[in-house]
C-alpha cells in the first residue's frame, strides 16, 4: 500500500523553551555559622563530557566511541539514535526500509552496513523494540534491527559504540554493537537530585508546536549503599512529510499495442508509479525508567531496573500514483509524443490513465517495548569477582483498524522526467479536484511480537604476572522469539461498493504542497481526512471482516531462537602497551514455522489459497576468536589493531 520514497521534504526545528534543573544535597541541619566558608563550584557540561568521552575511548584496548555527559538527555537530542549520529561510522535513517523518512532518526548502522547487521544493547542485554509502520511489522522487510524512536535520550548515562568486538561481548553484532548504559542512583554526587526538561517540538509544514517533557528524581542514603531513581517522559511531536516518489521502472511489454505500433519502444523501461505523496501524522511517546541499587557490603552489588515506552503513531497517507507502465502494459494505450532516453520512456502523454488516488489510515498504529533486569556483582578475594544478570525484554508493534481506500484518477495523464529535479505530472480531464470513481477498498489488522529471556554469569581472575593481568570468563543463554501476524486483510465487503464512499467535504493538499521541492507539482488534489475514512470503513458491509477468508498467512512466520555461550578472554599489557585475546563459543538451536502453499493436508479456507503451517529445524555452533592491540606510541598519538570473526 506505502510505496517507497524517492524524493521528500521535512523540516523539523527544535527550539529548547526551557530547562530547569535542581541539585539538592541532604544532610544534617546546619548550625549557624559564624563566618561564610569557602564554596567549590563545580563546572560540568559538554566540554566535561567531551574530555570523558575522550579518555574513556583512549583507554579502551578494543576500538569504541563513546558518547557520555553528566546530562546528556538536556541535549537536544530526541532518541538514543540521536545521540550517537555525530560519531564517526555511525550512519543514522529515518525509516527501517525504503518508505522514506518520518521526522526522526529510527535506524543505525555501523560502517555502512545493514542495521539488521549491528546489535543494540542496554547495560549489555538486548532490547526488544516494535515497529509502528506496517511494512516493517509482516512480510519480507521485518528485520532483525531495533528501532530508537522508542528509546529517548533522557535515558542516557552514556553509549559506547563497540567498533571490533570482544569475546565477553554478546555475540550477534556482525558490523558492532551499541551499548547504552542507563544512569544508576548511587552514581550521582547529591544525596537527592531532581531533573526537569520542557521543550518544544516545531515541524514548519504541519505548522504545530508539540511539548516534550521529561523528568528525574534520585535519592540515596549518606552511606551511599542504597538508592532509587524514577524517570518518566512525555513527547507529542505533528508531522507532516511531503514527496514525490517514483516507484520502480517496469520495461514496456514486447506485446503491448504500444511496442508493437513502435518497435523501437520494446525492452525500453518507464516509471511503474508516479506519486505525490502528503503523509500527516501525529505522534506521542510515552514511559519511564527505575532503578534500584544496593551495595551491602564493599565489593557487593545488587540493581534491579526496568524501562517503559509507548508510542501511538496514527497516520493518514494520501498518494497520487501516476501509473505510466499499467497505462501501457494492462490497459494497452499507446503513448503520444513519447520521448526516449538512455532506454528510457521519460515523457509521454495518454488519453487515458491507469492512474489512482491511494487513501490510508492508520488510526491506531503504535509499538511499545519494556525490559525488566537483575544483575549484581560481588568481589570474592582480592584477585577473584563473579557478576550475572537475569532478565526479560519484549517489543511489540501494532497496526489496527486499518482503512485503505482507493479512487481511479480518471482522465488522461502526461508526464515527464526532469533528471534530479522532481517528474512534472498532469492529468487533462482527470479529477483532481473532488473523488472520482472508486478502484478498490480494504484495510486490515497485523501486529508484530519480539521477546527474550536471558541469563549470563561473568568472571574475572586477577593474575600476579607481569603481562597478563586477568583471565575473564563467563556462560550466557538466552531464549528469543519473534512472530509477525496478520490475521486480517479485507476487502470489499459482500455487498461491493453499494454503499457511498467516505464523506468528502472539500479537504485538498496543503497550498504549500512541496514547495521547497523544486519542479513542477502540483497541490491542485482532493484528498479525504482521516475520520471520515475511519467512518466509512468502520460501517457494516463495506470491508469483509472475516478472519478466516481473509487471514493473510503469507506474511506471517515464527522464529525460535535458543543460545548457549561461553568464552574466555586473556587482559594482557605492559608499559607502552595493552590489549585482550579471547574466544567466544556459541550454539545456536534455531525453530523456524512459516506458511507454505498446498500441502496434503493444508489449512483452507482462506481466500489466499490454502496452506500448511512447516517447521524447519536447525542447530548450528560458531567459535569467534578476537584480537586487540593498543599502542601508546606518543602522548598524542594511539596506534590499534584488530582481528576477528563475528
Amino acid at each position: 500500500m506505502d510505496k517507497k520514497t524517492a524524493g521528500q521534504q521535512i523540516r523539523r526545528t527544535a527550539i529548547a523553551a526551557g530547562v530547569a534543573v535542581f541539585v539538592m544535597g541532604v544532610g544534617a541541619p546546619a548550625a549557624a555559622q559564624e563566618a561564610v566558608e569557602p564554596q567549590t563550584v563545580v563546572v560540568t557540561g559538554v566540554r566535561a563530557a567531551l574530555e570523558q568521552s575522550l579518555r574513556q575511548k583512549r583507554n579502551a584496548d578494543a576500538v569504541v566511541e563513546v558518547v557520555t555527559a553528566e546530562d546528556i538527555g538536556k541535549m537536544p537530542d530526541k532518541n538514543v539514535a540521536d545521540a550517537i549520529q555525530r560519531l564517526p561510522g555511525v550512519n543514522t535513517q529515518s525509516s527501517a526500509g525504503g518508505e522514506g523518512g518520518f521526522g526522526e532518526n529510527d535506524r543505525v548502522s555501523l560502517r555502512g552496513t545493514s542495521p539488521s547487521l549491528q546489535q543494540t544493547l542496554f547495560n549489555g542485554h538486548a532490547i526488544s523494540t516494535g515497529d509502528w509502520f506496517l511494512l516493517n511489522q509482516i512480510g519480507g522487510n521485518v528485520g532483525r534491527s531495533s528501532s530508537f524512536s522508542l528509546l529517548p535520550s533522557e535515558l542516557v548515562g552514556s553509549i559506547v559504540v563497540q567498533k571490533s568486538p570482544t569475546a565477553d561481548l554478546v555475540e550477534g553484532g556482525v558490523s558492532g554493537a551499541i551499548n547504552v548504559i542507563t544512569r544508576r542512583p548511587l552514581d550521582f554526587r547529591n544525596a537527592l537530585t531532581v531533573e526537569g526538561s520542557v521543550q518544544a517540538n516545531y515541524n514548519d509544514l504541519s505548522e504545530k508546536t508539540e511539548p516534550h517533557l521529561s523528568g528525574l528524581v534520585s535519592w540515596k542514603n549518606p552511606a551511599n549503599t542504597f538508592g532509587v531513581l524514577v524517570q518518566a517522559f512525555s513527547e507529542k511531536a505533528t508531522v507532516r512529510r511531503d514527496g514525490q516518489e517514483i516507484l520502480g521502472y517496469t520495461p514496456i511489454s514486447p506485446t503491448s499495442a504500444a511496442a508493437v505500433a513502435d518497435p523501437a519502444l520494446r525492452g525500453v523501461v518507464l516509471p511503474t508509479f508516479i506519486g505525490a505523496s502528503l503523509f500527516e501524522q501525529t505522534k506521542k511517546r510515552q514511559g519511564g525508567a527505575f532503578d534500584l541499587e544496593l551495595r551491602p557490603q564493599r565489593g557487593t552489588s545488587i540493581d534491579l531496573n526496568g524501562f517503559y515506552s509507548k508510542l501511538e503513531a496514527p497516520h493518514l497517507n494520501t498518494n497520487w500514483l501516476a501509473a505510466p507502465a499499467n497505462s501501457i502494459n494492462s490497459l494497452n494505450l499507446i503513448p503520444q509524443n513519447p520521448v526516449v532516453r538512455n532506454g528510457t520512456l521519460v515523457g509521454a502523454a495518454f488519453t487515458r490513465n491507469a492512474g489512482e488516488v491511494d487513501n490510508i489510515y492508520r488510526p491506531d498504529a503504535g509499538g511499545e517495548s519494556w525490559y525488566l533486569d537483575l544483575n549484581g556483582k560481588t568481589r570474592v578475594n582480592d584477585r577473584l569477582t563473579l557478576s550475572g544478570k537475569l532478565g526479560k525484554t519484549h517489543g511489540v508493534g501494532w497496526d489496527r483498524d486499518d482503512v485503505f481506500y482507493q479512487n481511479n484518477v480518471d482522465g488522461g495523464m502526461v508526464y515527464a522526467l526532469n533528471g534530479l529535479s522532481p517528474a512534472s505530472v498532469s492529468y487533462p480531464g482527470g479529477n483532481t479536484t473532488s473523488p472520482g470513481s472508486t478502484a478498490w477498498a480494504g484495510g486490515g489488522e497485523a501486529q508484530s511480537v519480539d521477546q527474550e529471556k536471558y541469563a549470563q554469569v561473568d568472571g574475572e581472575w586477577r593474575l600476579q604476572h607481569p603481562s597478563v593481568q586477568a583471565i575473564r570468563f563467563g556462560a550466557r543463554w538466552t531464549d528469543h522469539h519473534r512472530t509477525a501476524e496478520h490475521p486480517l486483510e479485507t476487502r470489499p465487503g459482500p455487498n461491493g461498493f453499494s454503499a457511498p464512499g467516505p464523506a468528502w467535504s472539500g479537504q485538498m493538499y496543503p497550498s504549500d504542497f512541496a514547495g521547497n521541492l523544486g519542479g513542477n507539482l502540483s497541490s491542485n488534489y482532493f484528498k479525504y481526512d482521516g475520520a471520515a475514512l475511519g467512518a466509512w470503513g468502520a460501517a457494516p458491509g463495506n470491508r469483509l471482516l472475516d478472519y478466516t477468508l481473509r487471514h493473510n498467512w503469507m506474511d506471517e512466520f515464527q522464529v525460535g531462537e535458543k543460545t548457549s555461550a561461553l568464552y574466555g578472554m586473556l587482559e594482557a599489557g605492559g608499559e607502552r602497551w595493552s590489549g585482550n585475546l579471547g574466544l567466544r563459543a556459541v550454539e545456536t538451536r534455531q525453530t523456524t514455522v512459516v506458511n507454505l502453499p498446498g500441502g496434503p493436508t493444508p489449512v483452507t479456507g482462506s481466500a489466499f489459497g490454502p496452506y500448511t503451517p512447516t517447521t524447519f529445524k536447525r542447530t548450528y555452533r560458531d567459535y569467534l576468536p578476537s584480537v586487540n592491540l593498543k599502542f601508546d606510541a606518543r602522548e598524542d598519538l594511539v596506534l590499534r589493531a584488530a582481528v576477528a570473526k563475528t
